[in-house]
């Protein structure tokens, strides 16, 4: 087993004040702050501000305050509020970066890393979010979500939508403090607006300082929706709110005032409006991009070319409800829309959407017999991508008369874009496509694929059982009920790792295949829970391509590309809300009869859950990294022997004997 090193030297990473406002959160606020000591990243210390607490929060800070010397609680002996919290917690802040939680929420184990990793390699960003996974007591579903990740839209769109979800973010101490000082400046929590103190600050930092906000794609906070939120019990005056700071902030910028509903419209753009209203949101739009771009000196081009992109995109979305409701006035907002030239995706998008051109994916050639195209996502972990490629070539089957294409969809951090390089040349005949837009480059993989099954993998999954591929192809060739082949499954499955539960198996039949396809089993979703219900599943799962392409359109229509194939997250989720609408005829899926493939979860760079099974084992990514060079490989004998209940693994064995690559 892979021992975990002491990961972080204090001198060389920056110390992180984690603010944590606490009030009566009894409930939740144990595992709250046991995630935050569960992270890899250690160089940290909680500001934990009781803002008069009454139900036996005091005595589990306390505890944790004298067991853990990085803790550190303030009392208020009555209740003043989040804001005077917030703020007296930022005063007694010591680190250069501040992190935001909430007392009933939990961190992911990478969270801080992962941000640290981000704000070093960016410095120009002061203000940094991430994606969440959203879940409610007492039930099992979960929700990702993952707003815009690129400046130009975060700043645009913070006008309509917060969209920082706000204890997921990390900033620098110097936006709400004067450099070494503890005075307070003008960027501090305001009780202006209650309930959006955190929506005010960002349009403060927006219209008021050079400071750059963005998000990145991972989902790494785990954000607990009750009856006791705040968006819950105040979610009328939590809206008025956020419409009242928008437009004081709106008309700072601009010099006027928006009316009330214009920004009812738009931040609200599934309601019906009348057209005029609609059509004043499409001016207001194009007068607030227009005055950011003035305004925002700081930002580059590019920046400020993504802030008319998300002014193109809103009045797309505007323009498009209007051909739907008022088709003999909407041609004019149409026409205004097209003179902005938007991209062509775009335009192929929102036209799509009211039928007046093809579908973006839509109709394809006919598809070529016996191929498969594999599509692989992969992020800041070479080293596992290395070992995904290399049991998929050396274990993975392929009759001679099938062929398969491998592309891999990744992204590298500049400190691992060199172990990507090498992964090039170490796999010539695997084509690497660099992330810029995920959303097109899948578009693209897709439309241009005339394979006849599309596979997808993710690249901390290993296989370590020998599989024939083309046991999956003829099941989905033969089976039109069958609407996927899952190879992760097995019969031995019954704990579920996203949703920390146990699972009863579902009644399982033998398919019938010629030799020497393996062994399978089927199974109807209806009933089935967790793992066993989801007929879109992306980390390793075999699809008809016509499906994949048909899920595609569907997402693209509801979401549009950046909103529902942006991230694998998104398109996963996106998926699960639209495949009855794909596999409405194709009530079943498969899987092999043998454990053949496992996720190894010890280094997650999107989102997991503390559970028992991650717990076990969690491994840096630059530790991980350097075993690339290393030549080091994972031990697929040890995960064949030894058999999991879960396709999610907390074991990591590697082979006693480093090899070279490939």
């Amino acid at each position: 087993m892979y021992a975990r090193p002491s990961l972080y030297g204090v001198s060389d990473h920056p110390l992180v004040s984690i603010i944590l406002p606490v009030f009566n959160s009894a409930p939740y606020l144990s595992e709250c702050i046991s995630s935050i000591s569960q992270q890899t990243y250690v160089n940290w210390e909680v500001i934990a501000v009781d803002d008069g607490s009454t139900d036996g929060s005091s005595s589990i800070l306390a505890s944790w305050e004298s067991s853990d010397e990085r803790v550190h609680v303030t009392t208020f002996e009555s209740n003043k509020g989040i804001v005077d919290a917030l703020n007296t917690a930022i005063g007694l802040c010591r680190g250069s970066l501040i992190c935001r939680m909430d007392a009933d929420d939990i961190m992911v184990s990478t969270r801080l890393s992962s941000q640290v990793r981000y704000m070093n390699a960016h410095p120009d960003i002061h203000v940094l979010g991430t994606g969440a996974e959203l879940f409610r007591e007492g039930s099992t579903e979960t929700r990702t979500v993952i707003h815009a990740c690129d400046v130009g839209s975060v700043h645009l769109d913070m006008f309509f939508n917060c969209c920082l979800i706000h204890p997921s973010v990390m900033l620098r101490t110097c936006v709400c403090r004067e450099d070494d000082e503890t005075v307070m400046n003008k960027l501090q929590y305001s009780n202006q607006f209650p309930h959006v103190e955190d929506l005010d600050l960002w349009l403060n930092i927006i219209v008021h300082t050079q400071f750059k906000m963005t998000n990145i794609q991972d989902s790494l906070l785990r954000l607990r929706k009750h009856a006791s939120n705040i968006s819950t019990m105040q979610r009328q005056k939590q809206s008025d709110a956020a419409r009242a700071t928008a437009q004081h902030h709106i008309c700072q910028l601009t010099g006027s005032s928006p009316a009330p509903e214009v920004l009812d419209c738009l931040m609200h753009p599934d309601k019906v409006a009348p057209y005029l209203v609609m059509e004043a949101g499409v001016a207001l739009v194009e007068q607030l991009a227009t005055a950011l771009c003035l305004h925002s000196t700081h930002l580059t081009v590019t920046e400020r070319d993504s802030i008319q992109d998300a002014a193109s995109k809103r009045i797309g979305q505007l323009a498009a409800m209007a051909m739907s409701l008022y088709p003999m006035q909407a041609p004019t907002m149409w026409a205004r829309w097209l003179r902005r030239n938007p991209r062509a995706q775009l335009t192929q998008l929102l036209n799509s959407s009211v039928g007046s051109i093809p579908a973006l994916i839509g109709t394809k050639e006919p598809c070529l017999k016996d191929t498969l195209h594999v599509i692989v996502f992969s992020k800041d972990r070479a080293f596992q991508l290395k070992e995904y490629l290399r049991t998929l070539h050396e274990l993975v089957i392929q009759p001679s008369s099938v062929q398969v294409q491998v592309a891999v969809l990744y992204y590298a951090s500049p400190p691992f874009q060199r172990s990507y390089r090498q992964l090039q040349k170490d796999y010539p005949k695997v084509r690497f496509v660099s992330e810029s837009s995920l959303g097109h480059q899948l578009v693209e993989l897709v439309r241009a694929n005339q394979t006849e099954f599309t596979m997808f993998g993710v690249d901390d999954v290993i296989f370590f059982r020998e599989f024939n591929v083309s046991s999956a192809m003829e099941v989905l060739r033969t089976r039109e009920d069958i609407a996927a082949y899952h190879i992760k499954l097995h019969p031995g499955v019954t704990y579920s790792h996203p949703a920390d539960a146990h699972m009863t198996v579902p009644t399982l039949a033998p398919v019938v295949l010629p030799d020497p396809c393996e062994p399978c089993m089927s199974w109807t979703r209806e009933g089935a829970t967790h793992d066993w219900a989801y007929p879109w599943e992306l980390c390793a799962s075999v699809y008809r391509t016509q499906d994949v392409a048909l899920m595609l359109d569907a997402i693209v229509t509801q979401h549009g590309i950046a909103e529902g194939l942006g991230h694998p997250n998104r398109l996963e989720a996106s998926g699960h809300q639209l495949h009855s609408r794909i596999f409405q005829d194709r009530p079943m899926c498969a899987c092999p009869r043998d454990p053949v493939a496992c996720a190894i979860t010890v280094n997650r760079v999107q989102s997991v859950i503390s559970n028992r099974i991650y717990l076990e084992c969690a491994v840096d990514i630059d530790q991980m990294d350097a075993m690339l060079w290393e030549g080091a490989r994972i031990d697929t004998g040890f995960y064949k022997d030894k058999g999991f209940n879960s396709v999610h693994v907390g074991d990591f064995v590697l082979e006693q004997t480093s090899k070279s690559p490939p």
